[in-house]
């Protein structure tokens, strides 16, 4: 991994690191972590709240589902808006915009749906983007470089 011994911090919800620990340790649930993921040569920063800014204008939301400790993270950007990351929460555009959970790959359907309530809300909200996190047509859709969103 490029961030190991560099010092970078690397923000986790204290859920997500414990239980993906956990599940490593145990061998419960080894799909979504890898050992060499879970290291202590990382510069590992947790917190604990639903709403967590990390840096100005650099806001993590706790949204379970897709994991106990999932995190989607908005950006601010002065010119370009507000936009949310939404990691693994929703894969692609479909899970979010048909309200299609991710089957085997999700851990709380439940939880999932209330995450998917919380995202909704943060966009009409704050006017936001959402990017998916494997959705490699939505990602085509954005700018590309040497074009940027400022």
């Amino acid at each position: 991994m490029h961030f190991i011994d560099t010092g970078v911090p690397i923000y986790v919800h204290d859920l997500e690191l414990t239980n993906a620990l956990w599940c490593l340790f145990t061998r419960a649930d080894a799909g979504p972590y890898q050992p060499s993921y879970l290291t202590h040569r990382l510069n590992w920063q947790t917190f604990n709240d639903q709403v967590t800014e990390i840096f100005p204008g650099i806001t993590m939301h706790h949204c379970p589902g897709h994991t106990s400790g999932l995190c989607c993270m908005q950006v601010d950007l002065p010119e370009s808006g507000s936009w949310i990351f939404t990691g693994d929460q929703f894969h692609v555009k479909e899970n979010y915009t048909k309200e299609i959970p991710q089957g085997f790959l999700g851990r709380d359907r439940n939880t999932w749906f209330q995450s998917l309530r919380y995202i909704q809300r943060l966009e009409r909200v704050l006017e936001a983007k959402i990017m998916f996190g494997h959705d490699m047509g939505a990602f085509k859709e954005m700018k590309q470089a040497p074009e940027y969103y400022s």
